[in-house]
């Protein structure tokens, strides 16, 4: 317990130090502000129908259909990767909390830190898929007209251009199964993304280890969406973030949900031993 709160601490501090940074501040607005942008023509489409939509819309965030389309959920991961990849960061602050807190305390911080961050980056999200279609909404147990129209129509290449709604979506998931689905997929992509940049610029010292393999992953999402053969998405874990890209859509010879969630577990649970092996060596003062 004591060693837990001195993590919970470090932990705390390093939330606390949120309200200075204006690199995060700057990317959460620039976020919210892209996501606001490319629901705008779905919000023109309920004030000309004059009707409501319903609060579904966090599952085609993540869509990565085509090279030309799914860029939103690009900007979400290469957001997520510009706040995350400095966390790493060796600086006067951490060498002085790992010489009062230990080096595994230090380290437990920093990934409860990743954590929380991990949550809220996914509830800040689920909340911009309902608050910007408000006041025309509706709450109810069904995907809801405007999706559908979107979905089954060509009125997406009036309204929603640049939005993808595969309608393969709404025939194999329920819409509140399909959102719940879809936050922990978030939630265990964006924990994993951060611990393969935190563990890669651990050991390499820098950020560009990091930020290269992490920004690769992510490109690759549309390339293999575009080539369309099962075998590459059981090899791209930030396809599995996509309900979209799994077999209960797609079909059969795709990852499957259960395939997914066990794999961002496996390989996170492999950073996290390569981890605190490496932080074994971390030299005081070989960084400052």
């Amino acid at each position: 317990m004591k060693d837990f709160n001195k993590s919970w601490q470090y932990c705390k501090y390093r939330c606390l130090k949120w309200k200075e940074d204006r690199k995060l501040q700057v990317m959460l607005v620039l976020l919210c502000i892209l996501i606001f942008e490319y629901t705008g023509g779905i919000r023109e489409m309920t004030r000309i129908t004059g009707i409501p939509t319903t609060p579904f819309f966090l599952p085609f965030f993540l869509s990565d259909y085509v090279i030309a389309m799914g860029l939103i959920k690009i900007y979400i991961l290469l957001t997520w990767i510009i706040m995350i990849c400095d966390v790493h960061n060796m600086n006067q602050e951490k060498y002085y909390y790992i010489i009062r807190t230990g080096r595994k305390n230090w380290l437990m911080g920093d990934i409860y830190y990743i954590g929380i961050t991990s949550v809220l980056y996914t509830f800040l999200i689920f909340l911009c898929s309902i608050l910007f279609f408000i006041p025309r909404i509706e709450f109810k147990n069904s995907w809801g007209k405007i999706i559908g129209t979107l979905a089954y129509t060509d009125a997406g290449q009036k309204f929603a251009e640049l939005f993808v709604i595969p309608s393969k979506i709404l025939e194999s998931y329920e819409p509140i199964p399909a959102v719940l689905v879809t936050l922990l997929l978030m939630l265990l992509g964006f924990f994993f993304l951060s611990m393969l940049i935190y563990t890669l610029n651990t050991i390499t010292k820098t950020k560009i280890a990091g930020i290269c393999c992490a920004g690769a992953l992510v490109l690759m999402c549309p390339l293999i969406s575009n080539i369309g053969r099962p075998m590459p998405f059981w090899f791209s874990p930030m396809s599995w973030m996509s309900i979209g890209s799994l077999a209960s859509v797609r079909g059969e010879g795709f990852p499957t949900l259960l395939y997914g969630t066990f794999m961002y577990l496996i390989l996170t649970g492999i950073l996290l031993i390569i981890l605190r092996i490496a932080n074994k060596k971390v030299q005081i003062g070989d960084q400052l």
